[in-house]
């Protein structure tokens, strides 16, 4: 009635755009659009009037219903209409949190997080609508970039994390080479070469990450245990290898006493005593190791060179020390032919002949030493007691040695006065 121009008079009746009766108040959840007649009847000779009010009907904007999403820093863009509720209309336009008119695709690498609109304007009489879908950026974990280390075999503890490249983030977990967990702290006495991987989980729609330090473990060099070794200096060549203790590795080098490189095989002929050193190189980390052989030389003892001599057995004693050649060591001792202990004085009145041995002893590994002097014993010719005959100028022949006191040796020979040989028969 409020639509109709003019001052219509009330008490008239409706009938809809269908020529139904309608009760003049319109519903637009129930009747339909069109015209719709106001009719007032009149009393003769007057006639009846009507007046049509045709009615429109504007469709009211959906917006949808408020949502909400959360997405990852790294994430792609997202459409934001789709994360409305409801079925909203399309064809509005979208501000960001700060009234800023938005596309409407949210890209996490440039947007900021907060409440995003969606505004549908209307046609008169109906209004604007409006919805929101709130954003939340959740944070993509980070965990770094693959590293690699190597490790020495006897060497310290190494903190894995600190060997990841990039900057990764704190709090994940560590798995060793065969998945199992692991503290991240790679001891390369009791942990195996290999993968480690650390992760981070995520909160949705972020995903985990991963990374990788990639374990090498090199051998610590082992050049034994220090040693020491005693050497003669008439002995062969040694090797210095065996004598360093523990179980040394070979293929290291050797310097002398005196720094100087050495071929390890140590010669007391032409080599000074002192301290030889191995040595070993090694891979990073690892370091080199040296082990030392204390080298000390002993003197071999020298009893000189075998003599002999000849002893008279009515001689004065004969200290054998003196008839050894050569440039005997003093202070050995002496043992007479049967084996028993001598001064080293022979006596004729008292020793026996034979082979007097000479010896010295000697610190290992040098050997003792002895020579021999073969004595030879005399008997002291007698040549008997002076004797006198007196001849005949016409006598026999008278034999010499018979008219010798004593007991003279046979053998000998004869001289006259004139000192000329002389056959022992006086005629």
């Amino acid at each position: 009635m409020a639509e109709l121009g003019g001052t219509p008079d009330a008490g008239g009746t409706w009938t809809d755009p269908n020529g139904v009766a309608h009760s003049g108040s319109f519903d637009p959840a129930t009747d339909i659009a069109g015209n719709y007649t106001y009719s007032i009847g009149a009393l003769a000779p007057c006639v009846a009037d009507q007046s049509i009010v045709t009615v429109t009907i504007t469709s009211s904007p959906d917006a949808g219903v408020d949502g909400a999403v959360t997405v990852c820093d790294q994430g792609a863009a997202i459409g934001l209409l789709a994360e409305l509720g409801g079925t909203p209309d399309a064809g509005g336009t979208w501000t960001d949190p700060n009234g800023v008119a938005h596309s409407g695709n949210f890209d996490p690498a440039t947007d900021i997080v907060g409440n995003y609109t969606y505004s549908i304007g209307a046609l008169a009489p109906c209004v604007a609508d409006q919805s929101i879908v709130a954003v939340t950026i959740t944070s993509s974990p980070d965990a770094g970039l693959d590293g690699a280390v190597t490790a020495c075999d006897q060497g310290a503890a190494i903190g894995l994390f600190a060997e990841l490249g990039g900057s990764p983030d704190a709090g994940g977990t560590w798995t060793d080479p065969n998945g199992v967990a692991h503290s991240g702290n790679f001891d390369p006495a009791t942990d195996i070469a290999g993968n480690y991987t650390y992760s981070i989980g995520a909160l949705a729609p972020c995903v985990a990450d991963q990374s990788i330090v990639a374990v090498s473990i090199t051998s610590s060099p082992d050049t034994g245990v220090d040693g020491a070794v005693t050497v003669c200096d008439q002995g062969a060549a040694i090797g210095l290898f065996p004598e360093l203790g523990g179980t040394p590795d070979a293929g290291g080098t050797w310097t002398d006493a005196n720094g100087i490189a050495h071929s390890g095989s140590f010669d007391p002929a032409t080599d000074i005593a002192g301290n030889y050193t191995y040595s070993i190189g090694a891979l990073a980390p690892c370091v080199a190791d040296q082990s030392i052989v204390t080298v000390t030389i002993t003197s071999s003892p020298d009893a000189g060179i075998d003599g002999a001599v000849t002893a008279c057995d009515q001689g004065a004693a004969i200290g054998l020390f003196a008839v050894l050649g050569g440039s005997p060591d003093a202070g050995g001792t002496w043992t007479d032919p049967n084996g028993v202990a001598h001064s080293g004085n022979f006596d004729p009145a008292t020793d026996i002949a034979g082979n007097y041995t000479y010896s010295i002893g000697a610190l290992a590994p040098c050997v003792a030493d002895q020579s021999i002097v073969t004595v030879t014993h005399h008997q002291f010719a007698g040549c008997g007691i002076d004797g006198a005959v007196t001849a005949c100028d016409q006598g026999a022949a008278i034999g010499l040695f018979a008219e010798l006191g004593g007991s003279p040796d046979a053998g000998g020979t004869w001289t006259d006065p004139n000192g000329v040989a002389h056959s022992g028969n006086f005629d």
